[in-house]
């Protein structure tokens, strides 16, 4: 008995390949949940997603194409979730899902920037959210450079 612990202690078990599938499945319903409530908490109520637009690579990003509606104006939006900040920006800035990505990353770097050199440099919280915004943008950078997950070669 205390060799079966010792040898079961500390380590994850093993995952079926149908609770990996469970847990990518939440992971996106999740993704989706957190960028159609942020969205509308933005104003803009979500309408529908368009999926075969959309890239999920779980856990990491999600980049949802959503067509919102927004002063009665139906508009399609990018919106970035996962393990990022939530964002959006409208889809006239991007054409697919691999240049919105592109678009966040550099405008979190630049974000980032600001915030290191305006007022809100003195506040702890706000460098925190800077280096939070550059560290997830180098990851998004890796992402949007990394041509097997886009089916095409870097811009």
């Amino acid at each position: 008995m205390a060799e079966e612990d010792q040898n079961t202690q500390g380590q994850t078990p093993e995952l079926t390949d149908e609770q990996r599938r469970q847990m990518e499945t939440q992971w996106v319903n999740n993704s989706l949940q957190k960028a159609n409530s942020y969205l509308a908490s933005k104003g803009i109520m979500p309408q529908g997603v368009r999926q075969q637009d959309s890239r999920i690579l779980p856990p990491l990003v999600s980049i949802w194409r959503i067509k919102g509606k927004e002063n009665n104006v139906i508009s399609d939006y990018w919106v970035i979730a996962g393990d990022v900040p939530t964002d959006h920006v409208p889809v006239k800035v991007a054409m697919h899902a691999r240049d919105a990505l592109r678009h966040f990353y550099l405008t979190w770097q630049v974000q980032a920037e600001n915030i290191a050199r305006g007022p809100g440099r003195g506040d702890p919280m706000q460098m925190n959210f800077a280096k939070l915004l550059v560290n997830r943008s180098e990851g998004l950078f890796n992402l949007y450079q990394d041509d097997r997950l886009w089916g095409e070669k870097s811009a």
